[in-house]
């Protein structure tokens, strides 16, 4: 099993008698799973092929359930790919990946006075540049997807000296056209094609990386390195520094910081500046497939209270079909709506939300979108937390809301 295959289809066709009748394709299992290795290495993936799947799927309604748990790339078993690695080692290719703590939770950890080190958190496509002994190199996404259409990256890892090869660089791909950044949603659009392979090569062409990381192979794949930060930095600034091409490869937005209130000052500038927050990492930081408790990203993340008005039941494929799924908030001036999963299990089932409608609860949010449908009207980005709020009667407005 490979987790970084990706099928490109979205959504599969919904099973018909028709679709599982004398017109579809004789079944087998080497058919189905032929066709879908053919749409793992395509560019991109048609209504025909969609139709074709569907109908190798539906030979019964078990078959097609689990055609659509592979297509959407989830078990649906409660249990994640390691707990599976655990039990059958190496079964599963799954990505490592350091991530981030919240301020929230773990802003104490920091260390100032070894002075710690602040960085642009780069709203582009994170990216593992894994480069090989030979000078090969191979892009992937934080889930293992390989990143195609990057030749110009290549060829120029491929200049790397050999005693920066055998190395996993992490970093932000963007896309600069005319020495400017792209906006995130067009940018990311640009990459997220490169997935398919289906991006305008023009476009394409145009990535550029900017890194902050660098671990040896051997210990990326293992999962832990007891290389800390410093000398990790220290070696993706000297890579940086010798190849004398920063319009391909640079160092992120890095500072070193020695107080609580300076990282503060760090993280609101960058707000300033369009960006989209701040990361700050302790300088012994080692790099591990986990939550690190040692780097710590700061976001604008901000309250809003707005009043519950519904819930829906999950979806027929999910273990709420028969409870809460999400539930809807608007704001008493109606410009604000908004709909919220990913609560806890007792949440979904143990709670009446027929009683809480009418009621005011706070979100947290990281920012204001608007409805392409209706531009006067208002959502919320990544809501998240809900809180029920018994002390208040009124919610926020969007007059509010924009202030934060």
């Amino acid at each position: 099993y490979d987790d970084s295959k990706h099928f490109k289809v979205n959504k599969l066709p919904k099973r018909t008698l028709s679709s599982s009748g004398l017109l579809a394709p004789k079944f087998s299992n080497n058919n189905l799973f032929t066709f879908l290795e053919q749409l793992a290495k395509q560019k991109g993936t048609s209504n025909d092929d969609k139709a074709k799947l569907c109908q190798l799927a539906s030979v019964d309604q078990e078959t097609y359930e689990v055609v659509t748990r592979i297509v959407n790339k989830d078990a649906k078993c409660g249990f994640g790919g390691k707990t599976i690695n655990k039990a059958y080692s190496d079964l599963l290719f799954l990505m490592p990946y350091c991530r981030c703590s919240t301020a929230k939770k773990k802003m104490h950890n920091i260390d100032y006075e070894a002075g710690a080190i602040g960085q642009e958190k780069a709203d582009g496509m994170f990216s593992n540049i894994i480069i090989d002994k030979d000078g090969s190199s191979l892009i992937r996404s934080r889930n293992g997807n390989i990143v195609h259409q990057m030749d110009h990256l290549h060829d120029f890892f491929r200049f790397f000296p050999n005693i920066y090869r055998d190395t996993v660089y992490m970093g932000e791909l963007l896309i600069m056209i005319d020495g400017n950044i792209l906006p995130r949603k067009t940018g990311n659009g640009i990459l997220n094609s490169c997935l398919q392979n289906a991006a305008d090569h023009k476009y394409a062409g145009h990535a550029i990386i900017k890194l902050w990381d660098a671990v040896p192979q051997k210990d990326f794949w293992k999962g832990h390195s007891k290389i800390g930060y410093k000398h990790r930095l220290g070696r993706v600034a000297k890579v940086i520094k010798d190849m004398h091409n920063k319009d391909t490869m640079s160092l992120i937005k890095s500072k070193t910081l020695y107080s609580l209130e300076e990282a503060q000052k760090f993280y609101k500038q960058l707000r300033l500046d369009g960006k989209e927050g701040a990361i700050v990492k302790n300088l012994n930081a080692k790099w591990k497939d986990h939550t690190s408790p040692d780097q710590v990203k700061m976001k604008n993340v901000s309250d809003a209270e707005l009043r519950i008005v519904s819930w829906k039941y999950g979806k027929d494929d999910t273990r709420f079909k028969d409870c809460m799924g999400s539930v809807q908030l608007e704001s008493d001036d109606g410009l604000v709506k908004v709909s919220v999963s990913g609560f806890k299990d007792f949440e979904h089932f143990d709670i009446d939300w027929d009683e809480r409608i009418g009621k005011v609860a706070t979100l947290e949010y990281e920012g204001l979108t608007n409805d392409k449908s209706r531009p006067d009207i208002y959502s919320l980005y990544l809501p998240q937390n809900l809180e029920m709020r018994p002390d208040r009667s009124d919610t926020d407005t969007l007059k509010d809301l924009k202030t934060r």
